[in-house]
């Protein structure tokens, strides 16, 4: 072999090949670096022929850090096709020489479904680029073990990777589909959310064909759906198939209930939290309307005894309390003139206090626009919450007493 003569240096390889004996491959090994290619060709065909034996001798070069011989290496592997090799190649998917990269990628993705498990290892390498590469080709791989290994890396710290697990995800169509339903069925609320999202782009009409069960069943996959979605994807969701106005309707109801909802609880939180003035003057303003209510009516409980029994003392009495009822409602009717100007409210609790108003507006408004019916599924959308349409509207909120 360090005759100068090529031919004679390819004969020699070619008989070593056909020797049969593995130990030859180290002293073949060396001339990978050949200076003549037809010299490196014999060399690789040589290692080809010797298959499975080849690959210890082949993986001891494979980190060589010469880019070309990583090259060859990684083409000598692909023709081999042996299990062993691909975690070794996947460890190149980290390698800093892009050419190599590409090649240590698109040569585990000819192993098919062999790599499934390897790749499925890899996803929990501390290397950003092996997960993602790993997360790629198991997207290209159509198998149900692929999907078992992506699932769970939707929920990674990493938004890169948990972003390219996702989309590859959504390469797998309706198998896709069937694994979020399946999220949203076993209840799996760390994967709600991408579960429900990736429905909604697969434009899945099972997402809300649900015949178990109805809206008012809580574990039902039309609650979560409304309930996690964010408005704009619940709309264009409804938007991209085809369902009635009605679907649409209750849907559209049960969401804008469920953020003024959720918008009343923050807005009254933090105006906990800010000390304003407003919540004094709430309270204040709620109690002086009930005394003024109780004394109105304990005045007109007293007129019809006087109208019965013709009893002075019932009639002033009946005046009395008429006047308290006057009291009161002048009392309350002040501070809800300051409660509307803001009367020694900073820009911050004006601010607050807008949120908590409008909030609870809208819950009012979208509660008294419906059937009884309906009516009914509010009031379980808003226990959610701990909130009551009774509450509500009577101002007998968590915060204000």
């Amino acid at each position: 072999l360090l005759r100068p003569e090529v031919p004679l240096r390819v004969g020699i390889v070619k008989t070593f090949s056909k020797i049969g004996d593995p130990s030859v491959l180290g002293t073949l090994l060396p001339y990978f670096y050949d200076p003549q290619l037809k010299v490196q060709n014999a060399v690789k065909f040589a290692f080809v022929e010797f298959g499975a034996d080849s690959i210890p001798y082949l993986l001891n070069v494979l980190y060589n850090p010469v880019p070309q011989t990583q090259l060859a290496v990684l083409g000598l592997l692909e023709a081999l096709q042996q299990d062993d090799s691909i975690s070794p190649i996947i460890e190149l998917f980290d390698s800093k020489n892009e050419r190599v990269r590409e090649r240590a990628v698109y040569t585990v993705s000819t192993f098919k479904d062999k790599a499934v498990q390897n790749l499925g290892e890899a996803l929990r390498a501390e290397s950003e680029n092996i997960v993602i590469n790993s997360i790629e080709l198991l997207s290209r791989i159509d198998s149900d073990d692929s999907l078992t290994y992506l699932i769970p890396m939707l929920i990674n710290e990493n938004g890169l990777i948990a972003e390219a697990a996702f989309n590859a995800i959504l390469s797998f169509g309706e198998k896709a589909g069937d694994r979020f339903l399946e999220i949203l069925d076993k209840r799996d609320q760390t994967l709600y959310d991408s579960a429900i999202k990736g429905l909604v782009l697969l434009r899945d009409v099972r997402l809300i064909v649900d015949s178990n069960t109805s809206l008012y069943n809580r574990n039902n996959r039309n609650r979560l759906f409304i309930l996690r979605a964010s408005r704009a994807d619940l709309l264009d969701y409804l938007n991209k198939i085809s369902v009635s106005g009605l679907i649409v309707r209750d849907f559209t109801f049960i969401k804008d209930l469920n953020i003024a909802a959720a918008l009343l609880i923050q807005s009254e939180r933090e105006i906990g939290i800010s000390g304003s003035k407003y919540t004094t003057f709430y309270i204040s303003k709620k109690d002086f309307e009930k005394k003024a209510e109780d004394a109105q009516k304990l005045s007109f409980s007293y007129m019809r005894n006087y109208m019965n029994s013709k009893n002075p003392e019932d009639l002033e009495t009946a005046k009395k309390q008429q006047e308290y009822s006057d009291m009161f409602k002048e009392a309350a009717e002040n501070l809800d003139d300051q409660l509307r100007n803001y009367i020694g409210t900073t820009e911050e609790e004006k601010s607050l206090i807008h949120s908590f108003e409008s909030s609870r507006n809208r819950i009012l408004e979208l509660y008294e626009s419906v059937s009884l019916n309906r009516k009914n599924l509010a009031d379980d959308i808003l226990n959610i919450y701990n909130l009551s349409y009774k509450n509500i509207r009577d101002g007998q909120l968590a915060l204000f007493y």
